[in-house]
């Protein structure tokens, strides 16, 4: 489950991640339990823009890693139960985030192959976004849709393949990475 960023009136996949200062719920006191492959990381975020600010507008996370803390209150807000992988949900939030660095954001799908692991990169989606931000605050765009369909022709479906010298331990990392190196390659 890739985070999401509501950017231009529209949802995008965070696809790599190039800086520090994201949302972590261990920095609020909390470690979800990993709640299982289709969410690794035991949490999943929702990110905007207000004012030119990063912000988490929504989160869910699942239960705790040691099965007895309870979820924190973020901002005033308590979460309500939501689905059974990530079992709480916080919605309304206006938690700014103090990102430095480098997101590539990706929307509509290409339907390039299939990956049946880890986050779907970037050069699979028609629509690509690159945002840079110092301590939350965006500083530059770049659109990158037209490398990402050059990366997308270049690779074809065994794109998303390991290469024949590959092992799969690398590959399913790479896979799980979020660098640009892995959702847009060849293009740094």
């Amino acid at each position: 489950m890739p985070d999401l960023f509501h950017h231009l009136g529209r949802d995008f996949a965070v696809s790599a991640i190039d800086g520090t200062g994201l949302f972590d719920p261990a920095d609020h006191g909390y470690q979800p339990a990993m709640s299982n492959s289709g969410c690794w990381r035991g949490y999943h975020c929702e990110y905007t823009l207000t004012d030119g600010r990063l912000t988490l507008t929504t989160l869910q996370l699942a239960g705790p890693a040691d099965g007895t803390a309870r979820p924190p209150v973020l901002s005033g807000i308590r979460p309500t139960r939501a689905t059974f992988l990530l079992n709480h949900r916080y919605q309304g939030l206006t938690i700014p985030v103090p990102f430095t660095g480098r997101l590539l954001l990706a929307a509509d799908s290409q339907h390039a192959g299939y990956l049946n692991m880890g986050f779907a990169p970037a050069w699979i989606h028609a629509t690509v976004h690159e945002l840079t931000f110092s301590e939350g605050h965006l500083t530059a765009t770049r659109d990158r849709s037209t490398e990402a369909a050059a990366t997308r022709d270049r690779l074809g479906p065994d794109g998303l393949r390991p290469s024949p010298s590959e092992p799969t331990e690398d590959w399913i990392t790479r896979t799980f990475s979020r660098s640009f190196t892995y959702s847009l390659p060849g293009t740094e």
